[in-house]
């Protein structure tokens, strides 16, 4: 666990019961055998509940301070609420970030904003092409309000990026240097760069310029560490990235060979819907359980 992350996790438990924080880690892994930062939405949690019948294990792996729990949280829970936003702008764009806080529309006791930028019809074909400046532009009103700030560009926002959309290189190449996302995002000094790279968990083999996940987000996590140093950086996982049913087996791989190089993840368990119409009906939480019981939380 790095340093930051320590500082991070100390300031997040002052103020939690004693009592708490003993029944929490007595239920947990050891340290050091899981990761200690998690984003995931309350509706994965509700899917990995209704797989398992009850809410024991998703209680011993998410409800602590360090989780950015999407879309709210369970009554009595330590998570950290937060609110998901595919466009920056503008003000008169009803789901836009601008509007909400222009409108005070962002949830109560909201302390975490996602910007979850993609080439896809969510977020608006000027936010696309110019990722540069809404990405910054997402951060500083976020603080301005008192929000921390979650970066979440995805692999595809090359696509109609001009410096790279019309490039014949591998969607990673792009990512990482035609276009330098992970530089992009972490020049808007976000609190948290998160890289989505769940369509790679698959690859869990190692080499150079692969299109593997823990290559790739090693590669990124660098480049968005050398612009600001210490900075949060999480990686995407997902029970099925586009419909593809992955296993616990290789969302555990990939985690083992990154814990060095990022601070926490973003556990996707994405049912067929708007945001993902490729993903299976359900979200195939199951393999969203396998992985956890791999990571050592009861259940």
């Amino acid at each position: 666990m790095s340093r930051s992350t320590n500082r991070r996790l100390v300031r997040l438990l002052l103020g939690v019961p004693v009592a708490t924080l003993l029944g929490l880690a007595a239920n947990r892994p050891a340290l050091g055998a899981a990761p200690s930062n998690w984003m995931i939405a309350k509706t994965a949690i509700g899917l990995v509940n209704a797989y398992t019948g009850n809410g024991t294990l998703t209680t011993n792996a998410f409800d602590v301070p360090s989780t950015a729990e999407i879309g709210g949280r369970p009554a009595g829970w330590v998570s950290q609420p937060t609110a998901t936003y595919q466009y920056y702008g503008p003000k008169s764009k009803t789901s836009s970030f601008l509007y909400a806080v222009d409108h005070g529309k962002v949830p109560s006791g909201t302390v975490d904003v996602i910007f979850d930028i993609e080439s896809w019809s969510l977020t608006t074909n000027a936010e696309q092409v110019n990722p540069k400046k809404y990405l910054s532009e997402f951060v500083a009103t976020a603080h301005a309000h008192g929000y921390k700030a979650i970066l979440a560009p995805a692999l595809d926002l090359t696509n109609a990026m001009v410096p790279c959309k019309n490039s014949a290189d591998p969607s990673w190449s792009k990512y990482l240097t035609a276009c330098s996302i992970p530089t992009v995002a972490a020049a808007a000094h976000p609190d948290v760069y998160e890289i989505q790279a769940q369509s790679y968990e698959d690859g869990t083999g190692a080499g150079t310029g692969c299109a593997c996940y823990a290559w790739f987000v090693d590669q990124a996590a660098a480049a968005a560490s050398a612009v600001v140093p210490g900075l949060d950086v999480r990686a995407g996982l997902s029970t099925n990235h586009s419909g593809t049913v992955s296993s616990g087996a290789n969302l555990y791989a990939d985690t083992q060979a990154t814990l060095g190089s990022v601070d926490g993840y973003w556990l996707n368990v994405p049912s067929k819907g708007t945001a993902c119409p490729s993903c299976v009906p359900g979200g195939a939480p199951q393999v969203a359980v396998s992985y956890l019981e791999l990571l050592g939380y009861q259940p």
